[in-house]
């Protein structure tokens, strides 16, 4: 029996991780947050797939930081269901505040761009200037 939730999440058409790479790299310089960026500058990979480092704990900003126990955050991924849950394994819930959510949305933005489910942007996230 095939696995249809496996097919939809992978395709032929993914964007190669070096392009995204370097368009991110351009689009950094002009205006594209860091926390909105689908690669990692650090690791070279994309970001869901070495979210779970401790280098991405940023606890002044609150990325994969529980504030209410002043702990980093777990990050889990699911490849096959392309699901992201951030998680405090102290308080065990999710955490939905903002800059986690921000996380969130950027590893399943990764993840799908990754697998071919959706178009690349680097746009997405630049501040433009009124």
């Amino acid at each position: 029996m095939i696995n249809r939730r496996v097919l939809t999440c992978q395709t032929a058409t993914a964007t190669p991780l070096a392009a995204v790479f370097e368009s991110e790299n351009r689009a950094e310089q002009v205006g594209l947050s860091p926390f909105d960026r689908i690669t990692c500058r650090f690791h070279r990979r994309w970001i869901h797939d070495c979210v779970v480092s401790p280098a991405h704990v940023v606890a002044v900003a609150g990325y994969r930081w529980c504030g209410d126990c002043a702990a980093a955050a777990t990050v889990m991924v699911d490849h096959l269901g392309c699901e992201v849950v951030v998680w405090c394994e102290r308080c065990d819930r999710r955490l939905h505040d903002g800059p986690n959510e921000q996380l969130r949305q950027v590893c399943l933005r990764s993840l799908e761009v990754s697998r071919g489910r959706r178009a690349f942007s680097p746009e997405y996230g630049v501040r433009r200037s009124a």
